[in-house]
């Protein structure tokens, strides 16, 4: 049996949280207010995220910080995930920082929500860093944290050397007007960059396929 998506109802509780047997998801959203903690990750997801798991929300429950460090873990050994979203989950610090080294590891995520969380600059920082040596993330939201101009100073670093971020949201922070026009720029670049990318890359596919459009009137004129 296959599923595409799947909601638990709410709520749900740390004992009884664990995917349906049989069945296969590649997208799973909890519902908010599930009482989802770091004992349920640890017990349910990573059987869950062992499959062709694409996208996972945690969305407003109760992940904190160890509940974090478990996604961080659990990504690992799901590298079909692309879209994750942990926004608020009362994640600090500790939980931020075990996300940044699962941002350098991880080879195809390409859109992670940590909004309205309580992540500090030792987070912010690390997050940043993360991105010089990530290039497979193309939206980041960072909105809504405790996070300063080192960590705005930080970004604009790292996104130098960052090839793929195109959308970042650091609203709602104490980041300074300097920084905030600095991230905007480069991100603009960024956009522009990889919609040239994407063009060029459907320009050459649009001329292969007309060059092999001969040879596939010749095989269907075979075939009849």
């Amino acid at each position: 049996m296959r599923s595409t998506l799947h909601r638990f109802p709410v709520p749900i509780t740390n004992a009884y949280f664990s995917p349906r047997l049989g069945a296969t998801y590649t997208s799973w959203h909890l519902l908010p207010r599930s009482q989802v903690t770091d004992l349920s990750i640890l017990r349910g997801w990573q059987g869950l995220v062992s499959q062709n798991l694409t996208e996972l929300s945690l969305s407003k429950n109760s992940v904190g910080d160890q509940g974090c460090a478990a996604v961080a873990k659990v990504l690992g050994s799901s590298p079909s995930i692309k879209r994750l979203d942990l926004s608020s989950n009362s994640i600090g610090d500790v939980g931020g920082a075990a996300m940044a080294k699962a941002l350098v590891a991880h080879s195809t995520l390409t859109s992670l929500s940590l909004e309205n969380n309580c992540m500090g600059d030792h987070a912010g920082v690390g997050i940043a860093q993360a991105l010089s040596r990530n290039n497979v993330l193309l939206s980041l939201s960072l909105r809504a944290n405790l996070v300063h101009d080192s960590t705005g100073s930080a970004l604009v670093v790292g996104l130098q050397s960052n090839q793929t971020l195109t959308e970042l949201d650091v609203s709602w922070n104490d980041i300074n007007y300097t920084n905030h026009q600095s991230l905007e720029a480069l991100i603009q670049e960024q956009a522009n960059r990889y919609r040239d990318a994407s063009v060029a890359r459907l320009k050459l596919e649009l001329e292969r396929l007309r060059r092999m459009e001969p040879f596939l009137a010749i095989r269907e004129a075979e075939l009849r």
